[in-house]
């Protein structure tokens, strides 16, 4: 008598289901750190050339718009995060740079969260073990301390870093904060540099 094949578990259908996705979202991934590092496209966010392309649109009413979305579109790239601040810090005034820094870096850290959640709604197999969900656990209690931490000793790629906040479940309040507060010291020492270097003649060329 020939063994029926066993049919699938409850445990393995919802698993098996959600595969495609999980390696959607991984391929999609690897593109973006592949276009990055085997492009011309991470030369386009050296210093120099993103100053003086931003005091071209400094005088634009539009311009503050127009720095948060290039803050916003860099979370589709992985883009880092210091370039950005340091190119603000140079192009507009101390107190301007300050608020633009922050709002732009705040938008596309929010972006790269609810990137998370999405993710976070396909239950990967990386959330479910139990390291894992000790993990989140200790986040979930200091998600602050956490977020200022990771600003404060930019470790790892910016984007990636808030895409994992969101998909561990990091409260949004608490991951805003510690953003704000991991990243403000940089920025204020950025913007006192720029204005040092202002002073002594310097200007982005």
């Amino acid at each position: 008598m020939t063994a029926l094949p066993e049919e699938p578990t409850a445990e393995t259908g919802p698993a098996v289901s959600r595969l495609p996705t999980i390696l959607g979202v991984l391929v999609v991934i690897l593109a973006l750190v592949a276009l990055w590092r085997l492009t011309p496209l991470r030369t386009l966010l050296d210093v120099a050339p993103l100053a003086a392309a931003g005091r071209r649109i400094a005088a634009s009413p539009a311009a503050p718009a127009l720095v948060v979305l290039v803050y916003v579109a860099g979370t589709f790239v992985l883009c880092p995060l210091t370039p950005l601040l340091v190119a603000t810090a140079l192009v507009f005034d101390p107190w301007r740079a300050l608020g633009l820094g922050l709002v732009g870096a705040l938008a596309s850290a929010t972006l790269g969260y609810f990137i998370g959640r999405l993710v976070a709604r396909h239950r990967p197999r990386w959330l479910d073990g139990p390291r894992a969900q000790s993990l989140r656990a200790r986040l979930r209690r200091r998600g602050v301390l956490a977020m200022a931490a990771t600003r404060l000793v930019p470790v790892g790629n910016f984007t990636l870093a808030n895409v994992v906040a969101g998909a561990v479940g990091i409260r949004l309040r608490d991951f805003l904060l510690g953003n704000f507060l991991g990243i403000l010291p940089g920025l204020l020492a950025l913007t006192v540099l720029a204005r040092q270097l202002h002073r002594l003649g310097w200007t982005a060329r």
